[in-house]
């Protein structure tokens, strides 16, 4: 005997049915936005400007930021060996090597003693030239 469904299977179907219908139009809704955003597309290469021209300046990105100054490092050993240093470590290191500030000023900045600082400076100094002599190796 075939028994017909119950009100809660239908629902089921119904409930089913209805969810397929939804992700069958988004589909269709997604579908059109990307065909239309890979219409409005442009190639850089499609641009005979940016070819022929040299003298456009390059962006260039910050490797660090410190006390909002953008430093950037040339060396890749160099650069290698800072990432692996802590952040207080490198913070301290690009302060002192690449802004010019003077030990003092950072350790009135960082509330504490200077002599602490400068003992800080020498022992990440050979921290870096450790980590650089491992990268030339």
């Amino acid at each position: 005997m075939n028994q017909s469904p119950s009100v809660e299977q239908i629902v089921c179907m119904k409930f089913d049915s209805f969810i397929k219908t939804c992700l069958r139009n988004e589909l269709r809704n997604i579908e059109k936005y990307e065909k239309r955003l890979r219409s409005r597309e442009l190639m850089i290469s499609d641009f005979s400007l940016i070819e022929g021209k040299s003298d456009i300046a390059e962006i260039v990105i910050p490797d660090f930021i410190v006390k909002g100054l953008e430093i950037s490092i040339k060396d890749p050993d160099l650069l290698e060996a800072l990432q692996k240093l802590t952040a207080r470590e490198r913070e301290l290191i690009l302060l002192i090597h690449f802004t010019g500030f003077k030990p003092k000023d950072i350790s009135e900045q960082m509330n504490v003693v200077e002599r602490t600082i400068y003992n800080q400076h020498k022992k990440i100094l050979i921290k870096l030239k450790n980590y650089m002599e491992e990268a030339n190796d």
